[in-house]
């Protein structure tokens, strides 16, 4: 009988090994061929799953953004609308080890971006998407009273986009986990500027 193929299963191999390659070597590293031996096939097999070296990348990406899609809702399921902003925002932070890795998918994909109009309009719908959720986090705060006077929620998610992207490639130039306790320290001065604490029993909010 014919061998059967699970075609997603190959896809999704192909994908894991090119993101483990990308972690440990960057762009670089990730060589058709690499690929095609880190996954156990012929380099010209993987042209039955992916018709490129973009597609892989542009896949190891859409693999990590349903990672991050995951784990954030798994800790933004709080009742504190302060508390889940906190959680979302440091999910985005290079605040762990994977997370640092990660960001070499990143950088990844923007380097292929600069030639690749189609991912270049994957990340665009990303960002917009980010930000979209981050204002919901804000609206949240906001409709429970607890966003500080003055706070100019626009000017702040682009802050935090801005940040984030930054921090990512920082994190990747200094020793490993190096920058995590200073990013940790801006998590919380942004929560101290943007909220305000809750009220107590009495209505009368807690002092910091």
């Amino acid at each position: 009988m014919p061998k059967i193929i699970d075609h997603e299963a190959r896809r999704a191999s192909v994908i894991a090994a090119a993101r483990r390659l990308i972690i440990a070597g960057g762009l670089e590293a990730a060589t058709m061929r690499a690929i095609a031996a880190e996954v156990g096939n012929a380099n010209g097999a993987l042209k039955h799953y992916f018709a490129s070296k973009e597609a892989i990348v542009s896949g190891v990406f859409e693999a990590v953004l349903a990672e991050v899609t995951s784990q954030t809702e798994a800790v933004t399921t709080g009742e504190d609308p302060v508390d889940r902003l906190r959680a979302y925002v440091a999910t985005s932070l290079p605040l762990t080890p994977q997370s640092i890795r990660e960001a070499r998918v990143l950088l990844a994909m923007w380097e292929l971006s600069l030639s690749d109009e189609g991912l270049a309009r994957r990340y665009e719908q990303h960002l917009s998407s980010w930000r979209a959720t981050l204002a919901r986090y804000f609206a949240d705060v906001e409709g429970c009273g607890r966003l500080a006077p003055g706070v100019d929620v626009p000017v702040v998610l682009d802050e935090v986009i801005a940040t984030v992207v930054g921090a990512s490639t920082v994190s990747l130039m200094t020793p490993p986990g190096s920058m995590i306790a200073r990013y940790r320290g801006v998590l919380d001065h942004w929560l101290a500027t943007w909220t305000v604490p809750a009220p107590d029993a009495t209505g009368t909010r807690g002092g910091r």
